[in-house]
C-alpha cells in the first residue's frame, strides 16, 4: 500500500467514526453543559411543594443553591448572567431570612406572611428574566435562531400563582388541580427544550471556583438549620418573667382547707387571696394521674417517656358556686420549653368559666422562682373534632416554660365555675409536650394542644357530676 492510499484510508476512517458520533455525545463534552443542567434541576425543584417530611422546604432550598452553582459558571459570559448571578446570591441569604421567620410568630401574622410572599415572588421574577435575557444574548450575532424558551411561560406561572394566593382562590379544588397541570407542563418545557448553545460557538468564560457545590450545599443547608435552632430557641420560646420565691408554711386559711379535705399537692401554691376565695367551702372532691409523653412509638423495646404528675381538685362553695384547680409537676429530669394547654369542661350545657389565676413554680441553682403562666386566658374558640364535629367552648388555655436544668417544675390555675342546670360531663385538661425547641413552621404551642392523635398531646380527664349545690368528680378516667 503506497503512502498515499494509507493517508486516504486513515481520512475515511475518521470521517466514519465522527459520523457516529451523537448529540448526546457533544453535550456531554459542551462547556454549556454543567451549568445549564444545574440551572434546570433548580428551576424544577423550586416547583415542587410537597407537603410531605418537610420536602416543601428541603427541595427548594436544593433549588434555589443549585440555581447559584449554574449561575455563579456563566456570571463572566454576559451582563445578564451578571446580574442573574447577584440574584442568585441575594436569593440565598433572603431564603435564610425566610426561614429564620418561619420558625417565629411571624409565621402566625397574615399580612407579614404575604408581604413576605409578595417579595419572594417579585425576587424569583427578577431571576427568571435576568436568566431569559442572559439566553437570548448568548444567540446574538450567531445565526442560530434561540429556542422558544420555557422561562416565559416560568414567569407566568408565578404571575398567576401570586395572584390567586393574594385573592384566596386557592381554596378552589379546580384552582389546584389547574395549577397543578400548569406545573406539570413547566417541567416537561425545561426539560425538552433544547438550548442548541453547542451551535452557538465554545465561548464560556471560565470562573475560577474556589469552593464545589457538595460543599457549598452541604455548609448552606447546615446554615438554614443553625438558623431555625436559634429562632425557635432565642425568639419563639415564652420565657417566665420569674421572681424569687419563698416558701412558707399553711396559714390558717390553708389549715383550714386542708382540714376540710384539701389534700391536693395545688395548695400549698396558692395565693393567699386565691385560698381565701375557697374558704365556706362545704365539699370537696379530688381525682390524680400520672401522663407519659413518649419519646418514641408505642413499643415493647422503648418505653422512654417524659412523665408529668397532673391532679384536678373541685371546691364546692355555699353560694352553689364552684372552683376547679388544675395541678401538673413535671419529673426534674425533663426539659419544658414551649408547652401549653387548654381546659374546658365537656358536657352539652357547658357551664361557664372565669379565670382566677395561674402561676408556675421552679427551683434552679439552689433558689425558688415564681412567675406568672405565660399567655394565660379565657376565651371561646370553636374545635372540630373528627367524632363530634364542629363545637363551641369556652377554654382556659395558657403556655408554659422552664429554664434549662431547672427542678421541682410545677404550676396551676384557679378557674371559676358557674352553672344553672343539672350537668355532667368531664374536665378535661389537654396538654402539649414539646419535645424540641425548634418549631418548624412555627404554630402557636396553644393550637397545637388541640391537636388529637398526636404523640406531643395528652389529655387528663375526669368525670364530674353537677346538680346544685354539689359539684364533684366522680371517677377518674383514663388518658
Amino acid at each position: 500500500m503506497s503512502d498515499e492510499e494509507f493517508d486516504e484510508k486513515i481520512t475515511e476512517d475518521l470521517c466514519e467514526q465522527s459520523a457516529v458520533i451523537s448529540d448526546f455525545c457533544i453535550d456531554k463534552i459542551n462547556p454549556w453543559s454543567t451549568p445549564f443542567k444545574l440551572i434546570t434541576w433548580g428551576l424544577i425543584l423550586n416547583l415542587f411543594t410537597f407537603q410531605f417530611l418537610y420536602l416543601q422546604y428541603v427541595l427548594p432550598t436544593i433549588g434555589i443553591v443549585l440555581l447559584y452553582l449554574g449561575s455563579r459558571i456563566l456570571k463572566n459570559s454576559n451582563k445578564s448572567f451578571n446580574i442573574f448571578n447577584k440574584l442568585c446570591v441575594i436569593n440565598l441569604f433572603w431564603r435564610l431570612l425566610t426561614t429564620g421567620l418561619t420558625a417565629t410568630k411571624i409565621n402566625q401574622n397574615t399580612t407579614a406572611i404575604y408581604i413576605l410572599y409578595i417579595l419572594s415572588t417579585v425576587l424569583t421574577i427578577s431571576i427568571l428574566i435576568a436568566l431569559h435575557c442572559g439566553i437570548k444574548q448568548l444567540f446574538n450575532g450567531s445565526e442560530t435562531q434561540p429556542p422558544k424558551s420555557p422561562i416565559l411561560f416560568l414567569i407566568a406561572i408565578n404571575v398567576i400563582t401570586a395572584i390567586i394566593a393574594l385573592s384566596g382562590l386557592g381554596e378552589l379544588p379546580i384552582i389546584a388541580i389547574v395549577l397543578i397541570i400548569l406545573y406539570i407542563i413547566a417541567i416537561k418545557l425545561i426539560f425538552k427544550n433544547p438550548t442548541n448553545l453547542h451551535q452557538v460557538g465554545f465561548e464560556l468564560i471560565p470562573v475560577k471556583v474556589k469552593l464545589n457545590g457538595k460543599f457549598i450545599l452541604t455548609v448552606y443547608f447546615a446554615l438554614c438549620v443553625l438558623v431555625v435552632c436559634a429562632c425557635g430557641f432565642f425568639i419563639s420560646i415564652s420565657k417566665p418573667d420569674a421572681k424569687p420565691y419563698l416558701k412558707q408554711e399553711l396559714t390558717d386559711v390553708k389549715t383550714n382547707l386542708r382540714n376540710d379535705g384539701y389534700n391536693g399537692k395545688s395548695l400549698e401554691y396558692l395565693a393567699e387571696e386565691e385560698a381565701e376565695l375557697l374558704t365556706n367551702s362545704h365539699d370537696i372532691s379530688e381525682g390524680n394521674q400520672i401522663i407519659n409523653f413518649y419519646k418514641f412509638r408505642s413499643s415493647d423495646i422503648f418505653k422512654m417517656a417524659d412523665s408529668a404528675y397532673m391532679e384536678h381538685t373541685i371546691v364546692n362553695m355555699s353560694n352553689e358556686d364552684a372552683y376547679a384547680i388544675v395541678y401538673f409537676k413535671w419529673d426534674d429530669n425533663v426539659t419544658v420549653w414551649q408547652d401549653a394547654f387548654n381546659c374546658y369542661m365537656e358536657d352539652l350545657s357547658s357551664p361557664t368559666l372565669e379565670l382566677i389565676g395561674g402561676k408556675l413554680f421552679y427551683e434552679k441553682d439552689g433558689k425558688a422562682f415564681c412567675s406568672p403562666i405565660s399567655e394565660l386566658t379565657v376565651q371561646n374558640r370553636e374545635v372540630n373534632s373528627v367524632f363530634m364535629g364542629s363545637s363551641n367552648s369556652r377554654y382556659a388555655t395558657g403556655k408554659v416554660s422552664y429554664p434549662l436544668n431547672s427542678k421541682n417544675k410545677c404550676g396551676y390555675i384557679i378557674l371559676k365555675v358557674r352553672y344553672d342546670t343539672t350537668i355532667n360531663g368531664n374536665i378535661i385538661f389537654q396538654y402539649y409536650h414539646a419535645r424540641t425547641f425548634a418549631n418548624y413552621p412555627y404554630v402557636d404551642p396553644v393550637d397545637k394542644s388541640f391537636q388529637a392523635f398526636s404523640k406531643t398531646t395528652r389529655q387528663y380527664c375526669e368525670i364530674y357530676t353537677a346538680e346544685k349545690p354539689n359539684f364533684r368528680l366522680e371517677k377518674q378516667n383514663s388518658q
